[in-house]
């Protein structure tokens, strides 16, 4: 559905798994990776997560229509735009 409303201004390609994804990744060059927090085998922070490590020029981009994630702060609009390093979790967390 997301891609109605880009298509025209931009290259688009759709995975229909996080594996899938990374395998296109691995391929290709891409500047930006968007992902639904409710994918079909993995939720969609964990792949991005991941891609982050094997991918870290590509700018990565988690949206979702779940009320899931309503709980958590850093989710929220007006909160943190991007994904904290590791190495400021183990700090935040040692």
């Amino acid at each position: 559905m997301l891609e109605l409303g880009i298509k025209e201004y931009f290259d688009v390609e759709t995975a229909r798994s996080a594996n899938e994804a990374e395998i296109m990744m691995a391929t290709r060059s891409y500047g930006v990776v968007g992902c639904d927090h409710l994918m079909p085998g993995e939720e969609g922070l964990a792949f991005l997560t991941r891609a982050r490590r094997q991918f870290p020029q590509v700018q990565r981009i988690l949206m979702t229509g779940s009320q899931s994630l309503i709980d958590f702060p850093q989710y929220r609009i007006g909160g943190p735009r991007r994904l904290p390093d590791e190495a400021a979790q183990r700090r935040r967390f040692d």
